[in-house]
């Protein structure tokens, strides 16, 4: 249920909306911890695909969330 709870939530949030686990947690009572394994359950799921992108260096810049 927590995993769903957390899809409603993001589906709700504008496209420009900071979509990090920190972001995450500015909004929602539950810690890093269980929003990090909500997450994997909605990558698990198929609800959401996480694109990691690099910087013009090579270094890992942030990941591109897709619902």
């Amino acid at each position: 249920m927590k995993f769903r709870g957390l899809l409603t939530t993001m589906l709700s949030l504008s496209e420009e909306w900071d979509y990090t686990v920190n972001g995450l947690c500015s909004i929602l009572k539950d810690g890093k911890t269980s929003i990090q394994s909500a997450l994997k359950e909605l990558e698990e799921n198929g609800y959401l695909i996480r694109t990691q992108t690099k910087d013009q260096n090579e270094k890992f810049s942030y990941a591109d969330y897709t619902l």
